[in-house]
């Protein structure tokens, strides 16, 4: 992955060139009424691109990591636009940060299994339940 998104970003016309991408995983659960209805797990990927040229910034979101280099050409482009309309963005001299962040759990979620994730949750829709019967559905 690092590989590929440094080739993205080498030899690109930009002053500033840089490519986050988060991975993450989402368990995701659906009541109607008491009864639980759908649960599932998934992992995505998405991030943003940010591009400095002439002083003008361009930016993208993404949340697949297919067509990056489309996307970078988009950021590019936009970056230019602005900068072409007297942008007046610059940047520190500052050294190269190259980075991976782990995120610090007092208890990580990927551990708990799903059927305690269910538990927990189905006391939450009672309690959303609780409000009144025009609530029909949680998730």
């Amino acid at each position: 992955m690092k590989e590929m998104l440094l080739a993205l970003v080498s030899n690109k016309v930009a002053d500033y060139l840089e490519i986050r991408v988060e991975e993450s995983t989402i368990s995701s659960l659906r009541f109607r009424g008491p009864v639980l209805e759908a649960v599932n797990s998934s992992m995505q990927h998405g991030g943003c691109i940010r591009a400095l040229v002439n002083g003008g910034w361009g930016f993208i979101t993404f949340n697949d990591l297919n067509n990056l280099e489309e996307k970078v050409a988009r950021a590019i482009h936009q970056a230019q636009l602005v900068g072409a309309a007297g942008g007046n963005g610059r940047l520190a001299p500052v050294p190269v940060v190259q980075d991976v962040v782990q995120v610090p759990f007092l208890e990580d979620p990927r551990q708990v299994k799903l059927a305690d994730k269910v538990e927990l949750f189905r006391g939450y829709n009672e309690i959303i339940l609780s409000h009144g019967k025009q609530i029909v559905s949680s998730s």
